[in-house]
């Protein structure tokens, strides 16, 4: 429905901007009921009435005191009790004249709100704004009935489209009860057969189960009269085999008899037999050990024969020392027979060196001219080769964090011609409660000599 146009006249509705001005300001139908100041209506300042209240400048007919002009004096001030001669009345018409200001102060205030009020309800009124109310909501309508039509267009289709399912379901149901109806004749028919075909099976399985049970009772009257002459024919054969077995094992039994007569006899014959093995082989073996031991004999007789006659030379010792507490002995073989072994003299003869006998640990042989030559190390009672160290000096920490001190010293007692490195590295050391066969390492230091190094651990250098 259109919206009602704002053009209309009639009573309470505004004809003009005037008009609806003139009706929100406050109307008053008194004409001396205004007060003094500013008019609304008119827009002009009014004095107020003559003979009225606020006509008078003082309610209770007080006189104001005279105001002196200015540039004059006062002939009554001139005194000093000019100011305590004034009379009270004075100070009261002073206080009444500025009530009087405070209170048009305060219309004044009243009137100025009621302005902007006029103001405000003439901007909200204005036909402008009224104008685009008014065309925002025909707008609004407009499109609403849009709406309500489009709405009734598929409100109407939504309709034709139950009443085409409703015909449809009808025509399914109405198809579906045909159906129904088919398919219990059908059904019907289906039992019909079914009995009829039942009926015939159970008929001809009667049949079939008599059959078998003709069979069956066939069948095991036979199988009675097999097993009968199954049993006569099984208790003739057991009776046979008995009878055989018997005869088998009395024949088995001669036979054993006989095979154990045997047995023993040739038991007894390879008893004997072995005795008289073991009889010859011990005679052969007594005899062979007779003749190795006669050979024996005569191979040391002959071995001591021509023994007689070897010695060693008086072994020499080096002048240098082989290593710490060692020196090197050698000497020449002597009487040594023609056709003997001379290497085989040489290890087994023994030599007197440091009040020991002992035989040599090497054999080297020179030849015709060269002879036999043994060598011994020996590694006691050989003062002049034990080295020695002394004074040992603590050298502090071989590195931060290695856990290890380092221990040096100067090697002792080393002959002239010796290898001081080889001393050195066979001489041993007890420093700080500890035993070493060797220093961990020696090293030479030209006009210092040699000097060996240990390498202990040590937590403070952790």
């Amino acid at each position: 429905m259109p919206f009602p146009s704002f053009k209309r006249s009639g009573p309470g509705l505004p004809t003009s901007t005037s008009d609806e001005q003139q009706r929100l300001l406050p109307q008053d139908n008194s004409v001396n009921s205004s007060p003094e100041g500013y008019s609304a209506t008119s827009g002009d300042w009014s004095a107020p009435n003559e003979g009225s209240s606020t006509s008078r400048p003082d309610a209770n007919n007080d006189v104001l005191p005279p105001q002196p002009k200015p540039g004059t004096v006062d002939a009554d001030r001139d005194g000093p009790t000019s100011q305590i001669d004034k009379p009270k009345s004075c100070y009261m018409s002073d206080f009444r004249s500025k009530g009087r200001s405070y209170f048009f102060v305060f219309i004044l205030g009243v009137l100025i709100a009621f302005f902007a009020q006029d103001m405000w309800a003439m901007t909200i009124l204005n036909p402008s704004a009224i104008e685009r109310r008014r065309l925002r909501w025909d707008r609004d309508y407009t499109e609403h009935l849009a709406q309500v039509s489009a709405m009734e267009n598929v409100t109407a289709q939504w309709a034709r489209e139950i009443e085409q399912h409703v015909s449809l379901r009808e025509a399914m149901l109405k198809e579906r009860a045909d159906w129904e109806k088919e398919r219990a004749q059908e059904r019907a028919q289906q039992e019909d057969e079914r009995r009829k075909e039942r009926a015939g099976w159970e008929k001809e399985r009667a049949q079939q189960d008599a059959e078998r049970r003709q069979e069956r009772r066939d069948w095991e009257k036979g199988r009675a009269q097999e097993r009968d002459q199954w049993e006569a024919r099984r208790r003739k054969e057991h009776a046979d085999w008995e009878k055989e077995r018997a005869q088998e094992r009395a024949q088995w039994e001669a036979e054993r008899r006989k095979d154990l007569a045997d047995w023993d006899r040739k038991r007894a014959q390879w008893q004997a037999e072995q005795r008289e093995r073991e009889r010859l082989q011990e005679e052969r073996m007594r005899l062979e050990l007779e003749k190795k031991r006669r050979e024996l004999e005569k191979e040391k007789e002959d071995e001591e024969k021509k023994r007689a006659g070897l010695k060693w030379q008086d072994p020499q010792p080096d002048q240098l020392c082989l290593r710490y507490g060692t020196r090197r002995y050698t000497a020449k073989l002597e009487n040594v027979p023609d056709g003997y072994n001379k290497m085989k003299a040489c290890h087994e003869t023994q030599a007197w060196i440091g009040g020991r006998w002992v035989t040599p640990s090497q054999c080297d042989d020179g030849g015709l001219w060269g002879g036999v030559h043994g060598t011994w190390i020996v590694d006691w009672d050989e003062s002049p080769c034990r080295s020695y160290f002394q004074d040992f000096r603590d050298k502090g920490c071989t590195a931060e964090g290695s856990g290890k001190r380092r221990i040096e010293s100067q090697i002792q007692n080393i002959q002239s011609g010796d290898d001081a490195l080889k001393m050195c590295a066979s001489t041993p050391a007890d420093f700080h409660g500890l035993h070493f066969d060797a220093p961990h390492a020696c090293e030479y230091w030209r006009i210092y000599g040699v000097w060996g190094l240990w390498f202990i651990e040590d937590g403070s250098c952790a």
